[in-house]
């Protein structure tokens, strides 16, 4: 099931979810400038053209390193077999992937009819999540 989206250009970001109790999923996508990712214990430096998949609650931290800018758009969803599916390409691909240019163009095209509110009912934002979903997991 859908949860949020946006696309944020954020003067500051620092986001940790490790005390949650609620499940689910993000992809974030960078599109420009540099943020930084802690998952399990390794930090990681994300860029342009990389797409962050984590599921929460987890060990997992992600922020704006002080003098940078980061841009990007992000989709949250939850969903037994939309956290499966998610769960499954981090345990193979690990947190970090490079998507070919067709998927992030699905996956954008998404968040960007989400904030349009195209689909205009729970069902069919579910529906379009859960197609997003899996074009990510075939893109692999």
């Amino acid at each position: 099931m859908f949860i949020g989206c946006k696309y944020a250009s954020p003067p500051s970001i620092g986001a940790k979810f490790s005390n949650l109790r609620t499940s689910f999923a993000l992809i974030q996508h960078t599109i420009s400038g540099t943020g930084r990712l802690r998952f399990h214990g390794q930090e990681i430096t994300l860029g342009p053209g990389d797409t962050m998949i984590l599921t929460f609650p987890g060990d997992n931290r992600y922020w704006l390193p002080p003098q940078s800018e980061w841009q990007f758009f992000w989709i949250c969803l939850n969903g037994r077999e939309a956290l499966r599916v998610m769960g499954e390409i981090m345990r193979e691909r690990g947190p970090v992937l490079q998507l070919p240019e067709t998927a992030i163009d699905q996956l954008s095209g998404l968040c960007l009819d989400l904030l349009d509110e195209t689909h205009d009912t729970p069902l069919t934002a579910s529906s379009a999540m859960y197609d997003g979903v899996m074009a990510l997991a075939q893109a692999l």
